[in-house]
């Protein structure tokens, strides 16, 4: 806006704020002829360059009809309609309207004089779930979570399992002849024979399959790996952790008591 407009438009806005009870209609239309603009317009100008009275606050802005108790009921409706696919089988009305319907929830109010009931908006239970943060976007949010902190290394180890899915070996205490004589006892999982439905099959073989065991150093990264037969145990982790702890004559870096 240039000054000249600028200018007349402060003249408008004092006019509009000293003008008695209904007489601001005419003041803005004929602010509205003068300049060539639409009554919107004029009025979103004068908010540039005029100061604006703030709306009276509700006396009771920031309550709810809803209680907190009713809101986590609906709420727990909504979730414990959802498929493990995230998809929602609930809408927040129908969840309000189901709740209410089987006495869980009031979710409206009561005209004392006329006994008349009036439930309440959806939007109004989507600001109360929202305020409580249990609306269900808000739920579907994942914890946060805060990076641990090591002081040096060999300060602190992480340690985890996992099994092999590709192959098995004979444990080496059941070692037949043939295998004494030179053949392989390395064995192939072909997907057509394990799957879940040969359960009896990966049952067979249940203690010949190979964990890999796993330590990591927190702070440098170091890896000690080393293989293990029968599962996650504790004996099979006592075993890695003694392993990890013992000098190996300069072959790792890492070793002792974390």
């Amino acid at each position: 806006m240039n000054a000249i407009l600028n200018e007349r438009l402060v003249e408008i806005a004092k006019e509009a704020r000293m003008a008695p009870h209904g007489a601001k209609e005419a003041i803005y239309q004929t602010a509205c002829e003068e300049l060539q603009i639409s009554k919107s317009t004029l009025l979103k100008k004068l908010k540039t360059v005029a100061y604006t009275k703030p709306r009276k606050k509700r006396s009771d802005a920031g309550k709810s009809i809803i209680s907190e108790a009713e809101v986590k009921t609906i709420a727990a409706a909504i979730k414990g309609s959802t498929r493990m696919t995230s998809k929602r089988l609930y809408s927040i009305e129908q969840a309000t309207d189901d709740c209410r319907r089987n006495g869980m929830v009031q979710a409206g109010q009561v005209d004392q004089a006329t006994g008349e009931f009036t439930p309440v908006h959806k939007d109004t239970v989507r600001r109360a779930l929202l305020k409580h943060r249990l609306h269900p976007t808000q739920m579907k949010i994942a914890a946060p979570h805060v990076r641990l902190v090591s002081r040096h290394p060999n300060h602190v180890w992480q340690l985890d399992a996992s099994i092999c899915v590709l192959f098995y070996l004979k444990n080496p205490k059941k070692i037949s002849k043939a295998i004494r004589l030179g053949q392989s006892n390395l064995y192939m999982m072909p997907e057509a024979e394990f799957n879940k439905n040969k359960p009896d099959n990966l049952d067979r073989i249940a203690k010949d399959r190979v964990w890999s065991f796993e330590i990591t150093d927190h702070t440098s990264g170091w890896i000690y790996v080393e293989y293990q037969f029968g599962g996650e145990t504790s004996a099979n982790f006592a075993s890695v952790l003694i392993n990890a702890m013992q000098e190996r004559e300069g072959a790792d870096i890492l070793h002792g008591v974390p």
